[in-house]
């Protein structure tokens, strides 16, 4: 809500925002986080619990399938194999040409990728705040237009300033198209394995075919250095002009470890509960594949960590929110609570996280989850030593020479 409202505009592409809110407007919707922030809390305990439990599955997983996987030739797929967790590794041939009919292009590969670019309009917000007197707050925000290239769509109609920054729709998606009858061996491999691999090799543009293309398009087209621009002038790009350009992934050695099924390979199904199916360039052992399987785990489990953190800080932040703004009606004042706000919420985290992870790793990794309590209990004691502690009233000081009872 805000008492004051004014827009002013700083050439073509900014615009600045001034807005003050008053004292009382603030402390109103400071009071939804006493809602809002034990909600933030419990959202993030839960993403914590979830994280956890979803990596002791996945290194079960990883644990059971390595030491269920077993390494076979690839030249025949053995019958008494079917549903068993299989590595077959080996070079790979890619069968049949690859062809992109809407340019033209066409490789032996085991996939071929279509990369689309398109100029387009980007806002940036920049948000400065400051306190007044008495409490009310004024902040001025600045809303900048760019032109970026990029390969999604950037969606216009939610800009603070529409007018002027419109975003066409592609007219060209990007696209992975994959061999239908690529073979390791005597295995098949199917496409929807062989789009998950890398596409590094850049394939060039027939210079020939850059008249059908525009002729399709209906708009100029050029080729330069192995990609297609689309548009009037490749050293003015508007908004709207396209670049394309294909890479592919070369038929060459690859591991695979899936379960196999007839001559093909399907998702291996463990007990622990994770289904194991994977391709990777190269020639790779069972370990050397496990092991950065094992990676993957540990770095999502890290990052899904670090977001139920902030989900719990920023909970707690908003809870005590309405403290620090009570306070504001002296900004050095509600400085220095707000800081102490945030310093218990920050505190309370510290205890919460590791407390929440621990017990959710108690099952499967006691030693892990005893050593994460540790992190919990010292924060319990940071909490009771750094705590202004109630001090018990001093007794008067008693003279060296009491007097004399006659």
């Amino acid at each position: 809500m805000s008492d004051d409202f004014d827009t002013s505009t700083i050439g073509s592409d900014r615009y600045t925002e001034v807005t003050t809110q008053s004292w009382f407007s603030r402390i109103a919707q400071s009071f939804v986080g006493l809602i809002v922030g034990p909600i933030l809390v419990l959202v993030g305990i839960g993403l914590l619990v979830w994280n956890e439990s979803r990596a002791v599955t996945t290194a079960r997983s990883l644990a059971e399938g390595l030491g269920a996987v077993i390494s076979v030739e690839t030249n025949a797929p053995l019958p008494q194999n079917d549903g068993r967790l299989v590595h077959v590794s080996g070079p790979a041939a890619a069968g049949a040409r690859l062809a992109d009919p809407d340019f033209h292009v066409s490789v032996t590969a085991l996939s071929l990728h279509r990369q689309v670019q398109m100029l387009q309009w980007r806002e940036r917000e920049e948000s400065h705040t400051e306190k007044n007197l008495g409490g009310s707050q004024t902040t001025v925000k600045t809303f900048s237009y760019t032109r970026d290239w990029s390969a999604s769509p950037i969606d216009s109609s939610h800009f603070r300033h529409p007018e002027g920054h419109a975003n066409p729709g592609f007219i060209v998606p990007s696209r992975i198209i994959a061999a239908k009858d690529a073979r390791i061996g005597g295995f098949h491999l199917a496409d929807k394995l062989l789009t998950t691999l890398p596409a590094d090799e850049v394939v060039g543009i027939d210079p020939a075919a850059v008249d059908g293309i525009k002729a399709r398009l209906g708009r100029p087209v050029s080729a330069i250095d192995g990609t297609l621009f689309v548009g009037r002038d490749s050293g003015s790009p508007e908004i709207g002009d396209l670049k394309i350009s294909f890479t592919d992934t070369p038929a060459g050695d690859i591991t695979v470890i899936a379960a196999q099924k007839g001559s093909d390979f399907a998702g291996y199904q463990t007990k622990a509960g994770d289904v194991l199916e994977t391709i990777k360039l190269g020639l790779l052992t069972p370990k050397q594949i496990f092991a950065e399987l094992e990676s993957d785990n540990a770095v999502l489990t890290w990052i899904l960590r670090a977001v139920g953190t902030l989900l719990v800080l920023v909970g707690f932040s908003v809870f005590f929110g309405p403290i620090a703004v009570l306070a504001d009606v002296l900004p050095f004042l509600g400085d220095i609570v707000g800081f102490g706000t945030f310093f218990l919420a920050f505190m309370l985290t510290f205890i919460v996280v590791p407390v929440t992870i621990a017990v959710a790793w108690l099952a499967f990794r006691p030693l892990v989850s005893v050593a994460v309590l540790g992190v919990g209990l010292i924060g319990v004691l940071a909490v009771r030593f750094l705590w202004p502690a109630r001090r018990k009233p001093v007794p008067p000081p008693q003279p060296l020479f009491a007097p004399k009872q006659w």
